[in-house]
């Protein structure tokens, strides 16, 4: 029970990777798909239009969303300090009778 929740913590922290390999993986499908059906390849356009093509961009949108989305959320998040630091501040050297 613990590697499971060890793996599902893992996956968690590096789970912008895992939605950006997805999406690439759909993008090199479907840009082979569509390569395929325009250059006429009646295979490629036959797989394209009987129900794989839409789904496989849906599929892209979504896992760039949850990508960007992730990878939103695990960047560094910014420190504000509301009071400056006395050496810092350009108004360190007025002081305040």
């Amino acid at each position: 029970m613990e590697t499971i929740a060890n793996l599902v913590a893992r996956f968690w922290e590096h789970g912008q990777h895992f939605l950006w390999g997805c999406s690439a993986a759909c993008a090199l499908a479907f840009a082979l798909l569509l390569g395929g059906s325009l250059l006429g390849f009646t295979a490629a356009a036959t797989i394209m239009l009987t129900g794989y093509g839409l789904p496989m961009l849906v599929a892209l949108v979504v896992f760039v969303a949850l990508g960007a989305a992730r990878s939103w959320e695990g960047r560094p998040k910014r420190m504000v300090f509301l009071v400056a630091d006395e050496e810092q501040s350009i108004w360190g050297h007025s002081k305040a009778p």
